[in-house]
């Protein structure tokens, strides 16, 4: 379906630009700021909105004004902002969602059989969770994973450190 044409003018790529932004925080919105608009853009928003005076150069446009003028032209919010910006996130479930990646790693290093069987290693692991994740969480398992696993076959007496190097990790120089 494409959109109507009075969505689509060029100088309301602000008010698309601030609602698709306010939309993908996750959370209820009400109403968008946008601004600074020029004249052009303050009379397409005017138009738009059917306004009788031009809105100031900042101004606040309720999203339920905005949705009721939107379903008379046959549309709604989240295709005009999707089609005109991209599609719609929610910033609020990816924060949640990271956050639980990183919880469960800290989890697993922390209950890892290495890091319990050498109490050494608990302030380790712990210095390492205050640290953070560095890069992503994907990242940051895989070098503890291989941290862990060289560990795990110390002490190696006499081996020189490229050849423990590829026989735990496959690479002679990962040490």
């Amino acid at each position: 379906m494409s959109l109507p044409a009075a969505v689509c003018v060029p100088e309301l790529r602000p008010l698309w630009t601030a609602v698709h932004g306010r939309l993908s925080t996750g959370r209820r919105v009400t109403s968008v700021r946008v601004g600074p608009l020029d004249e052009a853009q303050r009379d397409a928003v005017a138009d738009l909105l059917g306004l009788a005076r031009r809105p100031g150069t900042h101004c606040s446009v309720s999203l339920a004004t905005l949705e009721a003028v939107l379903d008379d032209l046959g549309t709604d919010i989240t295709e005009v902002v999707s089609d005109l910006v991209g599609p719609v996130g929610d910033r609020a479930a990816e924060r949640a969602r990271a956050e639980a990646e990183r919880v469960a790693l800290w989890e697993w290093l922390e209950h890892h059989p290495e890091v319990r069987g050498r109490p050494a290693l608990e302030e380790w692991a712990r210095q390492v969770r205050r640290a953070g994740v560095r890069g992503s969480v994907v990242g940051t398992r895989r070098d503890l994973e291989a941290a862990l696993a060289v560990l795990a076959r110390l002490p190696a007496e006499g081996r020189p450190l490229p050849t423990l190097a590829g026989e735990v990790l496959g690479d002679t120089h990962a040490l």
